[in-house]
């Protein structure tokens, strides 16, 4: 039985419905600035061990804010070009140089500004994605002339190539800043098709209390141990290198005023994501990659401790689909000297 209701008087009830109508609204788009940067780690840079931890940089920057170039372009006069961040990878016979670019929206085209080290250049994006300049850049690049145990030698070594037309080098995925994507071949009837999907990897850190020891590092996954990819693309490494001692070993051989350019291209591929700690020490590594085993590499130049030398993480990872998480300390890492 419903309970009885005293109104002490008439008893009415209503229902109020919200009523949605389409409605606009304009916002004025004026200048746009990039956010601040991360603040940068403390030490001396330019001490061995900040030359040490910056080395992991020079084979994939980290992406910048504004317009950007992915993939690969070709040209018939044997210029090569990869589009990777905010720096572009040139090869011109077996001369190899990164140098960063810039894309300018101009009024009529978009405009990719190449900071060659010889002479810049400049390129214009066409409708049909090809990159179009005049005349031809000249590339100034190292060859490895020798080995003597760890020691590699190296003389410079330069190329000319034309650059007037370089078209979209297209495989798996297409080069471009906007476009159509040409799909890839279709798999054998037999093959199960491996689908990337949007992994996420969240990295903490805990250290004790004072300055983060990570804010403002660069972090990258790789697809293999670091020393073992450094192995496979024949780099002057000990064989028996820990992840700490063949970072090393590589910055005394190709760090300035000594160069690997072709060793840094060869590296390229196993480098599949990167992010920046913040100042908190927190970073969120994002990209379409399969679940799998991959490795978290990044490194300090401080142990935070008054011992003297640097920290390097090279941590095995397997990751699933959808959000991960890691916390990384002084436990897990190597501390060199």
């Amino acid at each position: 039985m419903a309970p009885a209701v005293n109104c002490n008087g008439p008893c009415t009830t209503s229902k109020t419905l919200p009523v949605y109508g389409p409605k606009t609204d304009r916002c004025t788009i004026g200048a746009m600035t990039p956010p601040a940067p991360a603040p940068a780690a403390a030490g001396p840079d330019n001490s061995m061990i900040g030359a040490l931890t910056g080395t992991m940089g020079t084979f994939v920057s980290l992406e910048q804010p504004g317009l950007r170039i992915i993939g690969q372009y070709t040209g018939s006069g044997g210029m090569l070009m990869d589009f990777d961040g905010g720096e572009v990878t040139l090869d011109c016979g077996q001369a190899h140089v990164k140098a960063p670019y810039t894309v300018e929206n101009s009024p009529a085209q978009f405009l990719v500004h190449v900071q060659n080290s010889e002479a810049a250049f400049t390129l214009a994006v066409t409708p049909d994605n090809s990159l179009r300049g005049s005349g031809s850049a000249t590339v100034n690049g190292r060859l490895v002339t020798g080995m003597n145990g760890d020691n590699v030698t190296c003389q410079p070594h330069s190329e000319t190539c034309s650059i007037a037309t370089l078209t979209p080098k297209v495989a798996a995925s297409s080069s471009s800043i906007s476009g159509p994507v040409t799909a890839p071949p279709a798999a054998p009837a037999t093959a199960t098709p491996v689908t990337p999907s949007r992994i996420t990897l969240a990295i903490s850190t805990s250290f004790p209390a004072g300055q983060n020891l990570l804010a403002g590092r660069v972090v990258q996954l790789m697809s293999e141990r670091y020393d073992t990819a450094l192995h496979k693309v024949g780099a002057p490494i000990p064989a028996d290198a820990t992840p700490g001692q063949a970072l090393m070993a590589y910055s005394a051989n190709c760090n300035p005023p000594r160069s690997c350019p072709a060793l840094a291209t060869a590296m390229h591929p196993y480098f599949v994501a990167k992010a920046m700690f913040d100042a908190n020490g927190k970073a969120t590594l994002s990209a379409p990659l399969p679940p799998g085993s991959y490795y978290i590499i990044c490194g300090s130049n401080s142990t935070g401790t008054a011992t003297p030398g640097a920290l390097v993480w090279d941590v095995p990872i397997t990751l699933k689909d959808g959000d991960n998480s890691i916390t990384l300390n002084t436990a897990n890492a190597e501390v060199i000297h």
